[in-house]
């Protein structure tokens, strides 16, 4: 049982459409998934509803959770193989207790200064929910980034996001692609929306939350 805990401290990042989409490849991958959406928004509880009106699709689990949510992250993972849970992008009460039980952290960051300033906070409360919780590791991941090579906005935020110690950065760059949008507005992953809608969304969206999934689950 793994638990993948995705936050920021930021919104706007893209966070709940990372979740849903990487929530759908591993039912994909005939892994039993339950989503926690602990941010107040609920958006993953909107894109689950839409989602259980589709039919022929891997089922995908989704609970609410606010508060202290390390007891219910518990008792769930005895019951998934893998829980994705979800936390508004702000340092909150539902990050510090999830943090607490997880195995790993996905933050996404926008390739924006903006971004890049929230780094040293989230650094220091991944400090300290690792002295309560030593196997935890934590990816940043560049999300949103830019898809014209002319573009050397990721390379740059790369530079000073590679010096940073408690968390690695990720290997992978997830673009701004339709896809991710238009998929998650129907309760499809992205790479569902492609086969199962036959849209036209760029099938290198699927294939990066896919590399995402293989390096995080390799070092969980």
């Amino acid at each position: 049982m793994t638990i993948l805990l995705i936050g920021a401290q930021k919104g706007g990042v893209g966070k709940s459409t990372i979740a849903a989409s990487v929530a759908v490849k591993l039912a994909h991958m005939n892994k039993d998934v339950c989503i926690v959406d602990a941010d107040k928004q609920q958006s993953l509880s909107k894109w689950h509803q839409y989602r259980s009106e589709i039919n022929d699709i891997p089922r995908v689990n989704c609970v609410s959770a606010t508060g202290n949510i390390t007891a219910t992250l518990k008792d769930l993972n005895e019951r998934y193989d893998v829980l994705i849970v979800d936390v508004a992008g702000r340092d909150s009460i539902e990050m510090r207790s999830a943090m607490i039980i997880a195995d790993v952290l996905i933050s996404p960051l926008r390739p924006s200064q903006a971004d890049l300033d929230t780094v040293p906070h989230l650094l220091e409360i991944f400090e300290q929910a690792s002295i309560m919780n030593p196997k935890l590791k934590g990816f940043l991941v560049q999300n949103m980034c830019p898809t014209l090579p002319s573009v050397k906005d990721a390379d740059k935020a790369a530079e000073v996001l590679g010096d940073t110690k408690l968390m690695k950065l990720s290997e992978i760059r997830l673009c701004d692609r339709k896809g991710h949008r238009d998929g998650f507005g129907y309760g499809y992953g992205v790479e569902e929306w492609k086969k199962e809608t036959g849209k036209n969304s760029d099938a290198k969206a699927a294939e990066e939350i896919s590399w995402l999934i293989s390096e995080v689950l390799e070092n969980a």
